[in-house]
């Protein structure tokens, strides 16, 4: 899907498709792929990442999960879908391995904080590490859900009930939130 290169700066290089990638450089990388491409899947199944980080980021898992090593983190965490009109309610997962100097992120649909972290890269915003990076996205990730979760408080936006025969009641504000996660360690 798309390629970054960070110089020791934070400052953004775009990679094309067919520029190889060299981690000797003196900055860090952010590698996001479509895993529902045949390509992606050949690519991960040939990259250097360990046994149980390509595990995840090929797996079919339905569920938030955060694992560690010394080496690296890796994951799936929760992101909204977008379409062409941006973000949609229906939840998505983004899938993620993070070392020092390379983020890794793939999904099976388009995910809506990752596309806004992008869009920020190309307009030129510097980002002095991968960790700083995920960062952003989980932000993104919370200020997305924000918007749906005030939306579900007050689903009613204080108009009339309908189904008052004054028409002089609202409809009631109500709260509808669900968390499911598992961490291992």
């Amino acid at each position: 899907m798309w390629a970054f290169r960070f110089t020791a700066d934070g400052a953004p290089q775009a990679l094309g498709h067919d520029v190889p990638l060299h981690l000797d450089h003196e900055g860090w990388y952010w590698l996001h792929f479509n895993l529902a491409d045949a390509r992606t899947l050949h690519w991960l199944a040939n990259a250097e990442p360990s046994p149980a980080v390509r595990a995840l980021l090929l797996s079919k898992e339905t569920y938030q999960q955060l694992h560690g090593s010394d080496a690296c983190v890796h994951g799936v965490i929760a992101d909204l879908a977008r379409d062409i009109g941006g973000s949609t309610e229906e939840a998505g997962l983004l899938r993620f391995a993070m070392t020092e100097r390379l983020l890794i992120s793939g999904r099976h649909q388009a995910p809506h904080a990752v596309d806004v972290t992008r869009r920020a890269i190309e307009g030129g915003q510097r980002v002095q590490s991968a960790a700083v990076l995920f960062e952003q996205i989980v932000e993104n990730v919370a200020e997305a859900m924000e918007r749906i979760i005030e939306y579900v408080m007050h689903p009613g936006g204080g108009r009339l009930n309908p189904n008052n025969p004054t028409q002089t009641r609202r409809i009631p504000d109500a709260i509808v939130f669900g968390l499911r996660t598992t961490t291992t360690f």
